[in-house]
């Protein structure tokens, strides 16, 4: 009696029924079941891999957002007290006419409020990434 089976062949001495007292088996309807099931495990460890390696993804990327929103988020305090200073410069009248001295002083200040804006602007793109991101891991876990 041979027995194929895993990419390999298996030799048992004797006829049908030595080999199904010797697997314990009461029909040979009961070895299909089994080879199923473990065709059914390998393929739900082949899910579980594939969901915890999308799960590591999922995790570098969320640092990596992460890390990106509070290097904009510094940058926007930076330019946002850049704005302040010279909000106070220009609303005090002795500062205001020292500033005047500066022919690009309005130049300067609206490049800010650009630059403020594109960082607003950048740090909402990367904090609605961070939430979608979020929202996937979330049905990942739940899955």
């Amino acid at each position: 009696m041979f027995e194929f089976r895993n990419k390999g062949v298996q030799e048992y001495l004797g006829d049908i029924y030595d080999f199904m007292h010797f697997k314990k088996l009461k029909s040979l309807r009961e070895l299909e079941q089994k080879g199923r099931s473990g065709s059914l495990k390998l393929k739900d460890a082949s899910k579980n891999k594939e969901v915890y390696e999308r799960s590591k993804q999922l995790v570098r990327e969320i640092r990596k957002l992460n890390t990106q929103i509070s290097k904009s988020e510094k940058k926007i305090e930076t330019v946002e007290n850049e704005i302040s200073e010279m909000d106070t410069i220009l609303m005090d009248p002795e500062q205001h006419k020292e500033a005047l001295k500066d022919p690009d002083v309005f130049k300067k200040y609206n490049a800010l409020k650009t630059s403020l804006e594109k960082e607003m602007q950048a740090w909402e793109t990367l904090s609605m990434k961070l939430e979608s991101l979020r929202i996937d891991q979330e049905k990942l876990r739940s899955a």
